[in-house]
């Protein structure tokens, strides 16, 4: 490779693992015969080719075509390819002249697949490759309407002006917050209220912010001192908007109004809890540990002080004379006390009084307000919306870290309508039934060039997966495809004992033996089964070779051994028994029947085939008519579904199984010694080694061989 340039392999040339899978590749013919298809780059190969300039009727309707024919003095056509040349310091670069059909598909990738970077690194990207007319509109125009650079990185508009709040008397409008400071003794919550007219303001420190607390405050420390106001304001958090202050407020026939949601500047008490944290701040580093014990002679002074606004301070625009201080009772102010006056005189000197002062105050008010709207309406570019407008919802429902997420929420807002003269519109989401919000102007962006949502298909949902709960066999659906395809894992839910025959043989007694167990042989009756069974049946853990053999099994394995007997030889009563246990009876509901079938292994059943026993410890008479018919008296449960119940513990159900079976084993070795003791009287007599006559009924001994039983 270091001697010739095309020792270098094709593979590494023409290596494509790098290329995108979702862009194809494109071939040298086919970007040349889509140039030549291109209704304003074939008039520029053919003026290169053959000199044919096109008409000044083509001219006016392709307006790319002039802009293209400019820069014809630059262009070439390199391997059957127009290109552009670009001077790029002294160093001569080309571009390729793209079509019209690959532009969607360069800025796509080299905007959306590149990081969404802004319009001069795009822009960088775009003409080091390629050129078309008016490239730099569209790719401005590409990250300008980009969906995913809209819903990051706009920023918010101020585009309403500013609307003042206007009052002319005392408790017209009353205002209240919540300020949250550092916590002193389990109190780090002020109730703030205002009165707006007058400026006057109340801060009462709660424990808490909850409605009540609000109420028993707002009751207690204003309406009962300074009157009933018309209308009472505060933002939309839960603890003002609650049922509570409803019933207060309707009690006391006050007209409840709030801002609209994450607007601060729609609550003029906002500007007051900054006046107090700066006063709360001024106190020594050991005062600030117990300031709760400073709110109320810090308001005050406060309410003490000129107002900039009224030009009045608010304890003399809510009584109607200036307050007197520590300091004016020390060197006796004010010096120039009026006499003696009666009351009807003070009433109407202060009634004049309190009327000029309102009168100047409503005055300087707004000579500031007008100052604060000029200001304010400098830095706006006012932009008003109109019903039906596209907007998107500026994203104030964020919590924790959210350095990741959008500026503006994914969904798209339709206007419903606008409040009057307020910049307050009221919004729906596009193509979704929600709930209608009611938003400021300044929370909305305008979003009418981002693309409709596509209406989705709708889709099968997938199936979840079973509640680890039981289900009844009536209730259970067929396996879905997801499970046909690739089934769960099979683990069992719960174990099953395993059940130990124990054979004995004993010496032929007269009378019954307590404390033995009869086992009787069971034949296998034909029960019709259900789907519900089979399903059940289909559910339930195969056995594994070597394990060892059921109660069913050895029965199954009697049965083969035991003759064919004749039905002539069968006692009506036990016929008629065998029969009612084989047909349904038609009292019982039909879920009884299911329920015998289901645990019929669970049954010893008398045998329908048997005659009268001669086995000494036989116990049940067969031919006692009286005798009832044994059911089962066991609950019938749902089949296990073979799955974790509580994940997490995988050998639970194995430790479980391990500890029955050794409980299991010590049961029956106690039983054994039991069993030798009962049998020590008579194990003076030999066992039976020998058949002394013929006898129908067959029983297993200890080593597996058949014996009969001798009467």
């Amino acid at each position: 490779m270091t001697t010739h340039v095309n020792s270098l392999p094709d593979s590494f040339t023409d290596d494509e693992q790098f290329s995108s899978p979702s862009l194809p590749r494109f071939s040298a013919d086919d970007i040349a015969a889509k140039q030549r298809d291109d209704p304003v780059i074939r008039h520029v190969i053919a003026q290169l080719e053959r000199g044919e300039s096109p008409s000044p009727s083509v001219k006016e309707e392709l307006p790319e075509l002039p802009l293209l024919l400019r820069e014809v003095n630059k262009m070439e056509l390199q391997n059957n390819l127009l290109v552009r040349r670009r001077q790029v310091g002294s160093e001569t670069k080309y571009q390729l002249v793209l079509p019209e059909g690959y532009r969607a598909v360069v800025l796509h990738q080299l905007h959306n697949q590149m990081g969404h970077m802004g319009i001069d690194r795009t822009i960088d990207l775009v003409r080091s490759r390629f050129y078309w007319p008016r490239m730099f509109i569209d790719v401005v125009n590409k990250i300008r309407t980009c969906e995913r650079c809209v819903r990051r990185k706009s920023l918010p508009e101020r585009a309403a002006p500013l609307v003042n709040i206007k009052t002319t008397h005392p408790l017209e409008l009353m205002c209240m917050d919540f300020l949250s400071v550092e916590p002193d003794r389990r109190i780090k919550d002020i109730l703030v209220i205002t009165d707006h007219f007058t400026k006057y303001a109340i801060a009462v420190p709660t424990p808490n912010q909850k409605a009540k607390t609000v109420a028993k405050c707002l009751w207690d420390n204003f309406l009962m001192h300074y009157g009933i106001p018309e209308k009472l304001h505060s933002d939309q958090g839960p603890d003002f908007e609650s049922r509570t202050i409803r019933e207060l407020c309707k009690m006391a026939n006050i007209h409840k109004i709030r801002t609209t949601p994450y607007h601060p500047r729609g609550n003029p008490v906002e500007r007051f809890n900054r006046t107090l944290l700066d006063m709360l701040g001024t106190l020594s580093e050991k005062e600030k540990t117990h300031w709760t014990d400073f709110v109320k002679p810090l308001v005050h002074a406060y309410n003490c002080t000129k107002n900039d606004v009224t030009g009045y301070s608010p304890y003399e625009l809510m009584f109607g004379r200036q307050p007197r201080l520590p300091v004016d009772l020390a060197f006796g102010l004010p010096l120039n006390e009026d006499g003696f006056c009666s009351h009807t005189q003070y009433v109407q000197k202060l009634k004049s009084h309190l009327e000029e002062s309102y009168k100047l105050a409503s005055k300087n008010s707004a000579k500031v307000m007008q100052r604060n709207k000029t200001q304010f309406d400098q830095k706006v570019t006012a932009s008003e919306l109109n019903v039906g407008d596209r907007v998107l919802v500026r994203n104030v429902r964020l919590r924790g870290k959210h350095k990741l997420a959008d500026k503006w929420e994914s969904s798209v807002y339709i206007v419903v309508k606008k409040a009057g003269n307020l910049p307050v519109y009221t919004v729906r989401p596009e193509g979704q039934n929600k709930p209608l919000r009611t938003l400021h102007r300044d929370l909305l962006l305008p979003c009418g060039y981002l693309p409709f949502p596509e209406e989705e298909m709708p889709t099968r949902a997938k199936r979840k997966s079973p509640v680890f709960s039981p289900v009844s066999p009536d209730d259970e659906e067929g396996p879905s495809e997801e499970e046909l395809v690739d089934p769960p894992l099979h683990i069992p839910s719960s174990f099953e004992p395993v059940r130990f025959t124990l054979d004995i043989d004993l010496p032929p007694v007269e009378q019954s033996v307590p404390g033995t167990e009869q086992f009787v042989p069971i034949t296998q009756s034909p029960v019709p089964v259900t789907e519900e069974d089979s399903d059940a049946e289909d559910d339930e853990p195969k056995p594994v070779e070597g394990e060892l053999m059921t109660v069913k099994e050895e029965q199954l394995a009697v049965e083969s051994e035991e003759p064919e007997i004749d039905s002539e030889q069968l006692n009506p009563a036990e016929v008629s028994r065998a029969e009612g246990r084989l047909s349904p009876d038609p009292d019982t509901p039909e879920s009884d029947n299911a329920e015998h079938d289901t645990q019929e292994t669970d049954i010893f059943d008398i045998p329908s085939h048997t005659e009268e026993p001669h086995s000494p410890v036989d116990s049940v008479s067969l031919d006692s008519e009286d005798q009832p018919l044994r059911r089962s008296s066991r609950t019938r449960n749902p089949p296990d579904r073979l799955q974790y119940t509580k994940p997490g513990k995988p050998l639970l159900k194995s430790i479980q199984a391990l500890l029955h079976g050794l409980s299991s084993a010590f049961s029956f070795a106690l039983q054994e010694d039991e069993e030798e003791q009962f049998i020590a009287p008579y194990s003076s007599q030999p066992p039976i080694c020998c058949q002394p006559g013929a006898c129908t009924r067959t029983y297993m001994g200890s080593g597996g061989e058949g014996v009969t039983c001798i009467k």
